[in-house]
């Protein structure tokens, strides 16, 4: 052939998936859910909310993320599970790299669950796998 009939041909525009998101009575609603709820699952949504975090950025925070003197959280990181093996990455863009702030309930339930995260490293004792996340699981 001398010459390719695919040189004249436009790519198809990929679709831009529009966001969903909770309005203000559902997010009312989600955070007076949460009360009765374990403090890691008050903590974990209460952060997503204040933050708009992705999930592998929420679960790749550590402790060292969280600044309770200026309300901030820098997002630095994602977590994945790929294959099985927990793999350390960068978010999904340099926009992505960010210093959030965070409300005050978020973080009194932060320091809350702190102190239960660090009240059950004391009881595991020696089989505590040493983490700096702060979403670790048992």
């Amino acid at each position: 052939m001398p010459s390719n009939p695919n040189e004249n041909v436009k790519s198809p525009r990929k679709l831009k998936v529009e966001s969903k998101f909770f309005d203000l009575e559902q997010t009312k609603a989600l955070l007076r859910s949460l009360d009765n709820e374990p403090i890691k699952y008050q903590a974990i949504i209460r952060l997503a909310l204040d933050t708009g975090c992705r999930c592998g950025e929420l679960i790749g925070l550590e402790w060292t993320d969280i600044n309770f003197n200026t309300g901030y959280v820098s997002i630095t990181k994602t977590l994945q599970k790929i294959h099985g093996e927990l793999i350390e990455g960068t978010p999904k863009n340099n926009n992505s790299i960010r210093h959030v702030p965070i409300s005050e309930p978020t973080i009194e339930i932060l320091k809350e669950y702190k102190k239960y995260m660090d009240n059950m490293k004391y009881m595991v004792g020696s089989k505590w796998k040493n983490t700096k996340k702060i979403f670790a699981t048992d």
